[in-house]
């Protein structure tokens, strides 16, 4: 449930909570059954009788984002912000409609309002660690992404992106070794197969080079 209950209250009657809640549920329905336009009215409706209602604007706002009304979600992800400035997954949340807009600055200051809310989101640390690499920040990615991995030694995306970020910046043979972790955890990643082979072949290691290239067909 999206609620800082420290912050929380919800300045309505028992009845109209519970109206609020009957909408939010017709709009969960409306929204798997792929009806959008009835899901965006319930959740409209639950939200105009519970301003408070957290996670009404949070899938609100993701329903907009599929219908490319970024500018409405920006504005939904802020409000709710302001009702939750302590729901790390808002900011979080924030920060992925953001970069649609291509506002990466915005985006970066997004996710590390969400990492110093919850320093363990692998997640905020990964979208941060991507995000600082298109505004050509590499050594800011690459420090996010390493976090990322410490937080959860299972990514394989991060390796395969603190590679990419290595390889950016000469330091190839850590990079192979990223790529060869990367590749063990998710063996169908076929690009960071042919990656490393690529570097493999740099480095005149030819035989791994010619097994990774192999893989990756």
């Amino acid at each position: 449930m999206l609620i800082d209950k420290k912050n929380y209250t919800r300045p309505q009657t028992m009845q109209e909570s519970k109206y609020a809640k009957t909408h939010y549920s017709l709009g969960q329905i409306s929204a798997k059954q792929g009806k959008l336009e009835e899901a965006i009215t319930c959740y409209r409706t639950a939200i105009e009788i519970d301003p408070y209602f957290t996670e009404a604007y949070y899938y609100l706002a993701n329903i907009l984002v599929n219908q490319n009304q970024i500018e409405a979600a920006v504005t939904l992800s802020k409000k709710l912000i302001e009702i939750q400035p302590n729901l790390w997954q808002a900011h979080h949340n924030l920060g992925d409609i953001l970069i649609k807009q291509e506002n990466f600055s915005e985006a970066i200051s997004a996710y590390r309002h969400a990492i110093e809310l919850n320093p363990n989101s692998s997640r905020s640390y990964f979208k941060l660690a991507e995000t600082s690499v298109k505004v050509g920040q590499l050594s800011q990615a690459i420090n996010a992404y390493r976090k990322a991995i410490s937080l959860d030694p299972n990514f394989a995306d991060a390796y395969q992106y603190l590679g990419d970020a290595l390889v950016d910046t000469d330091k190839k043979e850590e990079a192979i070794q990223l790529y060869k972790k990367a590749v063990e955890i998710k063996p169908q990643l076929w690009d960071v197969h042919h990656k490393l082979g690529n570097l493999l072949q740099e480095q005149e290691e030819l035989e791994a080079a010619d097994a990774a290239y192999n893989k990756s067909i």
